[in-house]
């Protein structure tokens, strides 16, 4: 009989993963990007393109690799549950969106646009 091993997800990716997101998330407050305000040129605002980037990376994470860990398991399951047209395909859309948008940030934050 052959044996089948389930591979158990990544505790410690999973703890990188949201030690990264939580800075990406408090750090652009630190440094004056504010919620409800326009984005200004700054650290904080380049900061919160990235954090935009980051997601849009992980959900690009979680189409190759679903079962890697935890939150990349829930992202896969956000793109077929919880998506209309739900579908696995769906972390291309979100990965494209949050590009653009945190893309749209950076050049902000840097002074391009």
């Amino acid at each position: 009989m052959a044996q089948t091993t389930h591979r158990q997800p990544s505790l410690l990716l999973d703890l990188l993963i949201v030690a990264v997101a939580a800075a990406l998330l408090i750090l652009p407050s630190c440094f004056g990007l504010e919620a409800g305000q326009p984005p200004t040129e700054g650290v904080g605002t380049v900061l919160g393109g990235f954090y935009f980037i980051c997601i849009g990376f992980l959900f690009l994470l979680s189409y190759f690799f679903p079962d890697g860990s935890y939150v990349l398991n829930f992202l896969t399951y956000i793109c077929e549950v919880w998506s209309r047209p739900a579908g696995r395909y769906m972390a291309w859309l979100y990965f494209a969106v949050s590009l653009a948008a945190g893309s749209c940030l950076l050049l902000v934050g840097l002074g391009v646009l």
